[in-house]
C-alpha cells in the first residue's frame, strides 16, 4: 500500500493537473463559442445589408415606372440624363450585393448573379416596354395594354425581391 503522504501529495498533484487542463478546455470551448457567435452576427450584419440593399433597387424600379408613367417622354429624358449615373448605381448596387456574397455567404452566389441578371432585365423592359407616347398619366390609366405591362414589371420586380429575400431568410441562424 502507498503511504498517506504519498497518496496526499498525488491526489493534490493529479487535482490541480486536472483543474488546469479544465481551465485550458474551458477557455478553449468559451473562445470557440465566442468566435462562432461573431461570425453569426457578422454574417447576419451582411445579410441584412444584402436584404436592405435588395430593397434600395426595387424601390428605384417603382419610382422608374412612376416616373415613366407621371412625366412626358421630355420630362422623362430630362429627369433621367442621369440616366447613365443611374445605371451605374445600379450596377454598383449589384456588384456590392455579389461581393458580399461571395465574402461571407458563398452558398448565394448563384441566387444573386440571377438576381443580377432579372435586374438588368426589368431595367431594360422600363425603357423598352413602357413608351407613354407623349401621354399623360389621366390617358395612361385608361390604356390596358400600358397597365398590363406597368403591372407585369411590378409584379415580375416583386417576384425576384421576394425569391431573393427568402434566400437570405433561409441564411440567418439563430
Amino acid at each position: 500500500m502507498l503511504d498517506q503522504n504519498l497518496t496526499t501529495l498525488l491526489s493534490v498533484f493529479l487535482g490541480g493537473l486536472l483543474a488546469i487542463a479544465g481551465g485550458f478546455i474551458s477557455n478553449f470551448y468559451i473562445q470557440a463559442t465566442a468566435k462562432k457567435a461573431e461570425k453569426r452576427r457578422l454574417v447576419r450584419e451582411k445579410i441584412d445589408e444584402i436584404y436592405t440593399l435588395s430593397t434600395q433597387i426595387k424601390t428605384s424600379f417603382y419610382l422608374r415606372i412612376w416616373h415613366r408613367s407621371y412625366y412626358t417622354q421630355e420630362q422623362y429624358a430630362k429627369i433621367h440624363m442621369f440616366s447613365d449615373e443611374a445605371a451605374r448605381e445600379l450596377r454598383d448596387i449589384g456588384e456590392r450585393m455579389e461581393m458580399l456574397t461571395r465574402l461571407y455567404i458563398p452558398s448565394l452566389t448563384s441566387a444573386i448573379l440571377e438576381y443580377r441578371q432579372k435586374i438588368k432585365n426589368i431595367d431594360h423592359r422600363i425603357d423598352d416596354e413602357l413608351d407613354p407616347k407623349n401621354r399623360r398619366l389621366e390617358e395612361l390609366e385608361k390604356d390596358p395594354v400600358y397597365l398590363n405591362v406597368a403591372t407585369s414589371i411590378q409584379n415580375e420586380n416583386d417576384s425576384i425581391h421576394q425569391i431573393l429575400q427568402s434566400s437570405l431568410e433561409k441564411q440567418i441562424e439563430y
